[in-house]
């Protein structure tokens, strides 16, 4: 974290001292949902992991919406990466302090979606934004650069239809200001800036759909189990279905890495943690002796660390 974090910092645990409820919640999780921010398995995702890992763990400590702005202002301040999210009110601060936020192409293209029903032409949008994702789907395996240079060539002319059949739209006397097809035209024109910034920057992904499908676990869960039963639970319930889901991730087999890392554990040094993460764990693996791995307990000796 630079220099100039510092005092913002400060300001930001004086003001909401909740965040260090928040803190302790977090602290138990925060290096797999950073081995998974590391090494995302489609390409860089360099924000949406830590926004996924930040207001799922604020949701579960049942914190203020605040206390998620922090958590997710300090993980951008001391990663010093973009942030992708949706339009929600709730990330605005993170703008305010200088943070590159970059908007949703799925919570857009939702929008037009729902907007079908009651007027078809919806589906003019829903299309447009299609076309970005087609674009986007060509180019996935390719670097960042081919990336950048497909997005200016060929989703920037996409965008710009995109925006002026919006401002269409809102000038339509036929359009009802209040109805789904205006606010989803809307939605898309005040997203305008943060909508833009994928074609300046070929690493972010148009969309956080990852981060979503992820979170449902956490949303669905919460209506079976209803309560953790204490603020304690919360947390290591949270810590293992991050480490869970970071495995599923990284297509590791959940059982077999979960009982392959506690024959482990015991014996590694902590300061080389991260290198039983999941998205380490396939290399790590190859070094460690595969007859004492399988064994439930004994001898177990541990590789040196890995080159570079």
């Amino acid at each position: 974290m630079s220099p100039g974090h510092v005092a913002p910092l400060q300001a930001v645990l004086v003001d909401r001292p909740l965040v260090w409820r928040i803190l302790l919640v977090v602290g138990g999780s925060w290096m797999m949902a950073l081995a998974s921010w590391i090494s995302a398995p489609m390409y860089p995702v360099p924000m949406t992991m830590q926004s996924f890992f930040v207001m799922t763990f604020a949701g579960i400590a049942g914190a203020r919406l605040a206390a998620a702005i922090v958590l997710t202002w300090l993980a951008q301040a001391a990663l010093g990466a973009p942030f992708l999210a949706d339009g929600a009110a709730v990330f605005n601060d993170f703008e305010r302090r200088g943070g590159d936020r970059f908007g949703c192409y799925s919570h857009a293209r939702r929008k037009f979606f729902y907007a079908i029903a009651s007027d078809p032409r919806g589906m003019v949008g829903v299309r447009l934004i299609n076309d970005l994702f087609e674009i986007e789907r060509a180019h996935v395996a390719g670097g960042a650069e081919k990336r950048l240079a497909a997005r200016q060539e060929r989703s920037a002319p996409v965008l710009e239809n995109l925006l002026a059949w919006c401002r269409g739209l809102l000038e339509d006397s036929s359009v009802a200001p209040r109805s789904l097809l205006a606010k989803a035209s809307r939605y898309v024109l005040n997203q305008e800036p943060r909508l833009r910034r994928f074609l300046v920057n070929g690493r972010v992904p148009i969309h956080n759909n990852l981060v979503e499908l992820q979170m449902r676990h956490f949303a669905v869960g919460r209506k079976n189990w209803l309560f953790y039963g204490s603020e304690h639970g919360a947390e290591v319930g949270s810590t293992w279905l991050t480490l869970v889901l970071s495995a599923r991730m990284h297509g590791l087999h959940v059982e077999t890495y979960l009982r392959e890392l506690f024959r482990v554990l015991p014996s590694w040094p902590k300061s080389r943690i991260l290198e039983l993460a999941p998205h380490a764990w396939a290399a790590t693996r190859l070094r460690l002796d595969a007859g004492q791995l399988a064994v439930e307990y004994g001898t177990l000796v541990i590789p040196p660390r890995a080159a570079g």
